[in-house]
């Protein structure tokens, strides 16, 4: 079996990534289509040896790390199951129409919270 490369970024927020939640600077190892993911998202950076200093990695996520990686998950949970994609799906997605659609699910979240 052909197995997908992998890519080494540096987080620039914090997010979930297989349940758990990584936070900004922690270095992460994806397949290239999360890569991508989550480099047209702002949401991380490509590793490099001028930006890779070793973080805290045992510190615990603050509050505001948290509440924004869970929110960040819900939105793309929302997303793939209104519009009825899997992972490699919302993937390809060009940036607009994935920023979009994350956008419109955060605002609904909003709203419902606040209802």
């Amino acid at each position: 079996m052909i197995r997908p490369e992998s890519v080494t970024l540096k987080l620039t927020s914090a997010i979930v990534l297989e349940g758990a939640i990584h936070r900004a600077g922690t270095l992460v190892e994806v397949s290239e289509l999360e890569a991508r993911n989550l480099l047209d998202r702002g949401k991380a950076e490509l590793a490099t040896t001028q930006n890779t200093k070793p973080a805290k990695q045992n510190s615990d996520p603050t509050e505001a790390e948290l509440q924004e990686a869970a929110a960040e998950a819900a939105a793309k949970d929302r997303v793939m199951k209104q519009e009825n994609m899997d992972e490699a799906a919302f993937g390809a997605l060009s940036e607009k129409k994935r920023d979009a659609l994350m956008k419109q699910a955060r605002a609904a979240i909003d709203k419902e919270a606040a209802q």
